[in-house]
């Protein structure tokens, strides 16, 4: 075969014809799955490369330098942290006669971009109650969960063993790691438990008022949105610039669609309301899980 021997001299006949093999494969797998005949099963129009590219424009630009300021500022605060801590005092006489100045509002800026301090803040057991520890491990548990089910479920599209899918999917074992699409629920479970935890204090101290209420609410926007932001635009207006091949184009192509006329629905979280032709278009899909969070979390009090 030319893709085997000389892939520059393919042409679109061959492509077709290598599409037209695997399509039998594939059929063949799933009438030995499904128990019934699955010819035509398959709808497929045959996609060759082109010469799309990712258009630059205002938007390309801003992404790349808020990200690199990002970068700066976080490089620039280390070293300060680093320049700090050799200035400190290291006995407690030196710390008598030559006590450190209470740093300035600049370098209280740079201290918010400090990786080292901000990644211990990350880590499980840093903050918060001690008798809720645990639901870190569950946490860690169920993510696992969840990436190793969504690996499987993108693995079949590129899986070259089509021949072993029924044995894969009706074996035991695969319950368990399919199931993982729906751990999802458990971190459901959590936002709520968490937010009953957080209002149930704050009415225990006669705190909860409109004013306590808004504010809970933008906190939680607050923690959700910058994050969320900065995965959209790069997915959006750095990825397609990061790779080549082929069939790289694919993806990036598909995201700038979608993100082009939708990525605000994304930013103000009612990316999952709307009909079905709307809810296909949407920049980030996985972002499906973050609107439905803010969306109960708005009624928790209620």
């Amino acid at each position: 075969m030319c893709i085997r021997d000389s892939p520059n001299t393919c042409n679109e006949q061959d492509y077709l014809a290598l599409i037209k093999n695997f399509e039998k494969e594939i059929e063949a797998a799933a009438t030995a799955m499904l128990g019934t005949n699955a010819t035509g099963l398959l709808k497929y129009e045959a996609w060759m490369p082109h010469d799309w590219s990712p258009p630059i424009d205002a938007t390309n630009y801003a992404t790349f330098v808020i990200f690199g300021a990002l970068f700066f500022l976080s490089i620039a605060s280390v070293v300060l942290t680093k320049l700090r801590l050799r200035k400190e005092p290291s006995t407690q006489e030196e710390s008598l006669t030559g006590a450190p100045s209470e740093p300035s509002s600049v370098e209280k800026i740079l201290a918010c971009f400090d990786f080292s301090a901000n990644f211990q803040r990350f880590l499980p057991g840093s903050r918060g109650d001690a008798n809720l520890r645990a639901f870190d491990g569950v946490r860690f548990f169920m993510m696992f969960w969840i990436i190793l089910a969504h690996e499987y479920q993108t693995a079949f599209g590129r899986a070259r063993n089509p021949n072993d899918f029924k044995a894969l999917t009706t074996s035991d074992i695969f319950v368990w790691i399919y199931g993982g699409m729906f751990a999802v629920d458990v971190f459901f479970f959590l936002s709520g438990f968490f937010s009953a935890y957080i209002f149930g204090r704050r009415s225990a101290d006669a705190r909860l008022g409109v004013k306590e209420y808004i504010m809970v609410i933008v906190h939680r926007i607050l923690r959700f949105l910058p994050t969320l932001a900065a995965a959209l635009f790069f997915q959006w207006k750095i990825q397609p610039f990061l790779g080549n091949g082929p069939i790289w184009k694919i993806y990036p192509e598909d995201i700038e669609n979608r993100c082009s006329s939708s990525w605000w629905r994304n930013l103000l979280f009612i990316n999952n309301i709307g009909n079905s032709e709307m809810l296909g278009s949407i920049c980030i899909q996985w972002g499906w899980y973050l609107a439905c969070e803010v969306q109960i979390f708005l009624i928790i009090p209620a």
